[in-house]
């Protein structure tokens, strides 16, 4: 007897829209898991596995959503499927579930095995690919490798943008390419990117846990540029949307660690004087004293000159552009001729350590401000001066 495995889709889909809980979902899928297995059907069985493995893998279940393809796969063994474009689907949503798990290597392996396949039974403009694609730029962004992340989603949006029907995947898609953007540095294109995803998941009235890592990297993107209240307002949007849909799992528990990053930057925001001053204290006062011991007396230390923050004005809107914890060092015409060449590439090279870790130390809430600060010219109106040309 042959299950009528349309009635298995249509009732998943009803128990996921009611919002069921892990208690519920779990015994449907056995239910029917048993009884394709009683009834011999092995497709149905493969079917059934494939489902409860994406299940397993986004409520952070990775030996059970692991040991699903494992299983799947020896059927289609079985059945003489290894060179089937389905078994390709399979053989990717097991890439899927290691990379999950954090079995990077081995999610690499599989990834290379469903490239080989697909070379020999789909074209390369067939969507298929576009999945693909995706896939793997998650494996990249897992890795650090986010140059490499955002060349696979481009190759995947193409595909996705000339496909009809594929609406929920070109927003899935933005919202991949939005996410390795940021991390690449490329926080304009992120923030583009990012917002045509959500415009695509609001226009499709989608709610589930595409949409809220949708937001939940626009909240990073506002974190990172200094709008802590906007961040934090996102944040918690995109946790409702996660409990929602599958729960308070893992990836809960990261978006609501940033939530309280956010939050408390919110409400205690560092201003960049006190930045500065940090940076000073911390790191600059030591470089002076060991490294220009002779003129460390004669140097003038300070903040001031262009700049918000100069005049404590700086804000949410004010830090995302401009903004850096730097300080001045003012020296007289004859000292600066002396030693201002060297003073600057010292300051320069101990300004790089502190806008990539150093602040941390006494402000581990707060974002990497070197997205922020470096390439904006903040730094340009800092370090080594002229006390002439600065009057």
């Amino acid at each position: 007897m042959i299950l009528n495995i349309d009635e298995f889709i249509t009732g998943l889909d009803a128990v996921f829209d009611k919002g069921a809980s892990r208690e519920e979902v779990e015994p449907y899928f056995e239910k029917w898991r048993k009884q394709a297995e009683e009834e011999g059907d092995k497709a149905a069985s493969v079917t059934i596995l494939n489902e409860m493995m994406g299940y397993f893998r986004e409520t952070s279940q990775y030996e059970k959503s692991i040991g699903c393809g494992e299983e799947a796969l020896a059927l289609m063994k079985e059945m003489d499927m290894e060179n089937t474009l389905p078994y390709a689907t399979t053989l990717l949503n097991t890439a899927n579930a290691l990379r999950a798990a954090g079995k990077l290597e081995e999610s690499a392996n599989r990834y290379g095995r469903v490239f080989a396949l697909f070379e020999q039974l789909v074209s390369p403009e067939d969507f298929a690919y576009a999945e693909l694609y995706n896939n793997v730029a998650l494996l990249y962004q897992e890795l650090g490798r986010f140059p490499q992340a955002v060349q696979c989603l481009g190759n995947a949006l193409s595909i996705c943008l000339r496909t009809v029907g594929k609406e929920f995947q070109t927003a899935v898609t933005y919202t991949n390419l939005g996410t390795s953007e940021l991390h690449a540095g490329d926080i304009t294109g992120a923030v583009r990117d990012l917002q045509e995803a959500e415009r695509r998941f609001t226009a499709m009235e989608v709610k589930d846990s595409h949409h809220a890592a949708a937001i939940a990297s626009m909240a990073e993107a506002k974190y990172l540029l200094g709008n802590y209240q906007g961040a934090a307002a996102d944040y918690v949007t995109a946790l409702a949307m996660i409990e929602d849909y599958i729960g308070k799992n893992e990836g809960w528990n990261r978006v609501y660690e940033k939530y309280q990053a956010a939050k408390q930057a919110a409400e205690h925001p560092a201003s960049g004087m006190e930045l500065a001053k940090d940076f000073y204290e911390n790191y600059g006062a030591a470089m002076l004293h060991e490294k220009f011991p002779d003129y460390e007396v004669k140097i003038a230390v300070g903040k001031a000159g262009a700049g918000s923050e100069c005049f404590g004005y700086d804000d949410g809107l004010s830090r995302d552009h401009d903004f850096g914890p730097g300080f001045c060092m003012w020296l007289t015409d004859e000292d600066f001729d002396a030693i201002g060449e060297r003073l600057d590439q010292e300051y320069q090279a101990l300004y790089q350590e502190y806008i990539t870790e150093g602040y941390r130390k006494h402000y581990p809430y707060l974002p990497n401000v070197a997205s922020i600060a470096q390439a904006k010219g903040a730094e340009n109106r800092t370090g080594a001066r002229r006390i002439h040309d600065f009057y």
